[in-house]
C-alpha cells in the first residue's frame, strides 16, 4: 500500500490535519515540510537562509537591515522581530552569530526613559505605583514577595541588630552573631551558648505576618523546651527609641545565668 494512502494516526500540531506518522519517526509532529518549518519558527529554531531564500535576500544584506534597524532606527529586539515576524529568541541568537551588536533591555529602557517629557515620565510613574498598589491589596502576594526580598539579603543585618552588638561590645560583652551551630536550621539573631542565652531583635512588620509568627513560636519552643535556653526577644522600635535599657535588661540576665 502507499504510503500516502495509509489511514492517518496521528494529528499535525501545526495545521490540524490527519496524517500518517511513521513508527520509524516517533519524533515527528507535522505532516509536511511547509508545517515542519513552521513548527521550527514557533520554537525558537529558526532557519535563516530559507528565510532569506523566500524574501529574495541575501544572508548579508538581511544581517546588514538588523543592523541598521537595531543602531541606527534605534528599534528595540522586540519592535524588530515584530515588523520581521521572528520569533525573539531566534533572533537573538542571529545577532549573536553574526556579532551584531545589540543592547539589554535596561540600556533601551534607559535611553526610551532620556527620551520622555516630564508628562510622560510623571504619567508612567503614576501607571507603576498604581500596579504596585493593586499587587500589595493580595497579602499572599505581598507576604511572598518580602519573603523572597529577606532571602535574597541572605539575612542582612538591621540597623538596630548593628547598634545592639555595637552597644553590647562597649560594655564588655561579645555575643555570638547569627548563631545556628545545633540550632535545627533556626538563626539566632545573638546567643551567648556558654550560659544558654539568645536575644532576638524582633523588626515589628516582618514579625507580625502570620508565617512568621508561627516560626518564632517553633523557635521558642525548640531553645525553650528541647534545649534548654533562655530567650529575649526585644521588639526593634522600642529599642531604637530606649536602647540603654534593654541593654542593662540583657548584662542583668547574663550576669544572673552566669552564676546560676
Amino acid at each position: 500500500m502507499d504510503m500516502r494512502q495509509r489511514r492517518p494516526n496521528a494529528i499535525c500540531v501545526i495545521c490540524g490535519k490527519g496524517y500518517y506518522k511513521h513508527p520509524s519517526r516517533p519524533n515527528t509532529n507535522c505532516c509536511s515540510v511547509e508545517c515542519r518549518e513552521e513548527l521550527k519558527f514557533r520554537s525558537g529554531i529558526f532557519s535563516l537562509v530559507p528565510y532569506c531564500k523566500a524574501k529574495g535576500i541575501s544572508v548579508d544584506d538581511f544581517i546588514r537591515q538588523i543592523d541598521k534597524m537595531h543602531n541606527e532606527e534605534m528599534k528595540t529586539i522586540k519592535q524588530i522581530s515584530e515588523d520581521l515576524g521572528i520569533v525573539r529568541i531566534s533572533l537573538m541568537r542571529i545577532c549573536k552569530r553574526y556579532n551584531v551588536k545589540t543592547r539589554n533591555i535596561a540600556e533601551d529602557n534607559h535611553r526610551r526613559y532620556a527620551t520622555m517629557t516630564d508628562e510622560q515620565k510623571k504619567e508612567q510613574t503614576i501607571k507603576a505605583n498604581e500596579g504596585i498598589r493593586e499587587l500589595f491589596k493580595n497579602p499572599q502576594w505581598k507576604e511572598n514577595q518580602i519573603q523572597k526580598v529577606m532571602e535574597a539579603q541572605n539575612f542582612v543585618r538591621s540597623a538596630p541588630e548593628l547598634l545592639f552588638e555595637k552597644l553590647l561590645n562597649e560594655s564588655g560583652y561579645f555575643p555570638e552573631v547569627q548563631y545556628t551551630e545545633g540550632m535545627a536550621g533556626f538563626v539566632l539573631d545573638f546567643a551567648f551558648p556558654e550560659i544558654k542565652l539568645a536575644i532576638e531583635i524582633d523588626g515589628e512588620y516582618w514579625h507580625s505576618l502570620p508565617n512568621t509568627q508561627k516560626r518564632d513560636k517553633r523557635k521558642n519552643y525548640y531553645l525553650g523546651v528541647k534545649k534548654g535556653w533562655e530567650l529575649i526577644r526585644i521588639p526593634a522600635s522600642d529599642f531604637t527609641h530606649n536602647p540603654d535599657h534593654y541593654i542593662w535588661e540583657v548584662i542583668q540576665t547574663i550576669e544572673i545565668l552566669k552564676v546560676a
